[in-house]
């Protein structure tokens, strides 16, 4: 069974399968009723990591419900990859911290290669409109994941994602609600949302970008593709479904809060003549067989755990 490559995503499975459309790929898959009431209650959606491999390989060999859109259907956070320091990982012992860290690392970029080749294949590449995909997707160019250099094949993402998260951190602070929805989507979304609700309406903010402290660049890359969801699909190439990225924001940035009437600046998070350095890691995603743009759907902090949150709309 290779639909969501669980050799590579087994740990935590990304589809959530829920209402009626939940019902009916158990259904369609044959697992008891029976045992899911016996180990979960009446509490719909739930399944064991067992239950779930066993739908999904029934499912690959049976084919899909009708109604089940795999395009537009939540799905996790998948297993990004954060630099957490060696001391941390090694509690205490640094020689086991510097062989988790080096293990994760490998992973991590093994991963990232074998994701990019994937993007190679796709067009546009990397869900950009117009921008070309490479002529071989085996080249020395899928090796430069990480890289920050101007010419690397993650380069034109880099920029784009740069350009996300300074339009939807400009959108929060005018408090443009239709362009939030555009620029992000599920936890992010609903963040952005709750901050603009939770300020004054004597008060207002202005954001401002001052440029970067060091280069945007992408930590990890991650896909989802539909090998093999019917017996037919191992003659054709796979698709790719969702692509996210993790990217690192170092930038300078100015938030200040002023009264509307009177204009008095009543808090600031550095200046436009002293800006502060901010650096944050963002999730962004793509549909890949829509016409949709990037978003940004989370934001993750070192050194604490990852929540596998699924989005709720599209």
């Amino acid at each position: 069974m290779s639909f969501l490559r669980p050799q590579l995503y087994a740990p935590s499975l990304r589809l959530r399968l829920r209402g009626p459309v939940y019902q009916s790929v158990r259904n369609a898959a044959g697992v008891s009723n029976v045992r899911q009431k016996k180990q979960y209650g009446e509490n719909e959606g739930k399944m064991s990591m067992d239950d779930q491999l066993e739908v999904l390989d029934v499912l690959n060999r049976r084919g899909w419900p009708e109604e089940w859109d795999r395009h537009n259907s939540p799905v996790l956070l998948l297993d990004h990859y954060l630099p957490v320091p060696a001391s941390r990982l090694g509690e205490g012992n640094l020689l086991k911290g510097l062989w988790q860290t080096t293990r994760l690392s490998l992973s991590n970029r093994f991963q990232n290669v074998f994701n990019l080749s994937m993007l190679a294949r796709h067009r546009p590449f990397l869900g950009i409109p117009n921008l070309s995909t490479p002529k071989s997707r085996w080249s020395l160019g899928v090796l430069g994941t990480m890289s920050t250099g101007p010419n690397a094949w993650i380069a034109p993402l880099r920029k784009h994602s740069l350009d996300i998260y300074t339009h939807l951190n400009e959108a929060q602070a005018s408090g443009d609600l239709k362009a939030i929805g555009t620029l992000a989507r599920g936890r992010m979304e609903e963040e952005v949302r709750q901050r603009i609700r939770d300020l004054p309406k004597n008060q207002m903010m202005v954001w401002k970008l001052h440029g970067e402290a060091s280069p945007t660049q992408c930590l990890s890359i991650r896909t989802i593709d539909d090998d093999n969801m019917s017996s037919s699909s191992t003659k054709r190439k796979a698709k790719l479904l969702v692509t996210q990225v993790l990217m690192k924001f170092d930038t300078h940035q100015s938030l200040m809060i002023y009264d509307k009437k009177t204009g008095r600046l009543l808090a600031s998070k550095g200046t436009p003549e002293a800006p502060t350095r901010i650096v944050e890691y963002m999730v962004l995603e793509k549909r890949m067989q829509m016409d949709g743009r990037w978003y940004i759907r989370d934001q993750l902090y070192p050194g604490t755990s990852v929540k596998r949150t699924a989005l709720n709309s599209f």
